[in-house]
């Protein structure tokens, strides 16, 4: 008997409140493309940018919403801790952390977890990104027919503890990073991690709503009172796919619950969607098909793209250092009220039927 698999991380997207700014940290800073400037199908008022690889392929995509007036989020329950991009391996890892810190952005590790290594830092609207490797993976501490299946536990040289943080601090690239170089080029999502008070719910959610595995059960290796488990449709031998689907970091149950809450999601051209939450963490997600990408309703790959010229009038003006082109889609959109600030949102792509 068939069931459905999603294939992994469509796009994520997050609230900005100066679209400029996130396009510098974005684009000149992190060296992602520029793909396309449209509007908050739900609240068309407000730009929405998206950044991702050149083509603007499913999984490598991050967008926003500038919403300039918005509260601060809140971390809790519900809420994401941080967004991961990948790089090839820790040389290239190293490579982008002398680049954030020669460049002004204070980062964190890195930090061995084991199955990748970690550095951290924030965006300009303080939300956490972590850049991660590919590899080794999830079969370093148990086969891969036994994924998931019992709780392992770190050795205690990954806790805090354990830690030399002075080394950590120190461990860098020797030579200065002039600008980001293809070897160091973010191939997409790593992983994405929320916060839940109810594992087991959120469990029955990721596996029997949305098909994937628990691939593993193991401890936050910042917190080691908090269990920390990951979800995944995961091959066991690449993460270059962007597959990942690292999910829920379980908290403790006396943590609030994060600030914002999510609004049904209209379908935009290109995406058609369905819209769902975790149990016990109230994240929004939705499905998406991959195609036809972000090429459509543009001719160019960093064009504005508005479903009417009446939505389009309601906008700021738009600065030059966004785009310069006019809105090229005459599609027509239903307007919603917007979300709150510090709700992340999260679209997986439902690529195809698996056996």
């Amino acid at each position: 008997m068939s069931s459905l698999v999603t294939a992994g991380f469509h796009h994520v997207t997050l609230v900005c409140r100066d679209a400029r700014q996130t396009m510098r940290f974005y684009r000149d800073l992190l060296g992602l493309a520029m793909v396309k400037v449209t509007v908050n199908f739900d609240k068309t008022d407000t730009y929405h940018l998206y950044f991702g690889n050149e083509t603007g392929a499913p999984g490598s995509l991050l967008t926003f919403f500038e919403w300039p007036q918005a509260m601060r989020g809140r971390y809790g329950v519900g809420g994401i801790h941080h967004v991961a991009l990948g790089t090839r391996n820790d040389d290239t890892l190293l490579m982008w952390k002398r680049w954030l810190t020669d460049n002004g952005v204070r980062v964190t590790g890195p930090y061995d977890r084991g199955y990748f290594t970690s550095i951290y830092f924030t965006d300009p609207d303080r939300q956490v990104i972590e850049i991660a490797t590919d590899g080794p993976g999830f079969q370093i501490d148990e086969p891969a027919n036994a994924l998931g299946r019992d709780l392992m536990i770190p050795p205690p040289s990954r806790f805090p503890e354990g830690r030399d943080e002075d080394a950590i601090r120190a461990k860098t690239w020797p030579e200065p990073i002039t600008a980001p170089t293809d070897e160091m080029r973010l191939h997409g999502i790593h992983h994405v991690t929320g916060m839940t008070d109810d594992l087991d719910a959120a469990h029955e959610f990721y596996t029997r709503a949305l098909g994937l595995n628990l691939v593993k059960m193991s401890l936050n290796q910042d917190d080691p009172d908090t269990k920390h488990y990951f979800w995944a449709n995961y091959d066991g031998e690449t993460w270059r796919t962007v597959r990942i689907s690292r999910s829920l970091a379980g908290v403790r149950p006396h943590r609030k619950r994060g600030k914002g809450s999510g609004r049904p999601i209209m379908s935009p051209g290109g995406l058609p969607m369905t819209n769902s939450s975790a149990p016990g963490a109230n994240i929004s997600w939705a499905l998406a098909m991959r195609s036809p990408r972000c090429a459509i309703g543009s001719t160019s790959r960093a064009s504005i793209c508005a479903p009417t010229t009446g939505c389009w009038s309601r906008l700021p003006p738009i600065h030059p250092a966004l785009v310069s082109m006019r809105p090229s889609s005459d599609r027509r959109c239903s307007c919603l009220p917007g979300w709150r600030s510090g709700v992340t949102r999260f679209w997986l792509d439902c690529g195809r039927w698996y056996e």
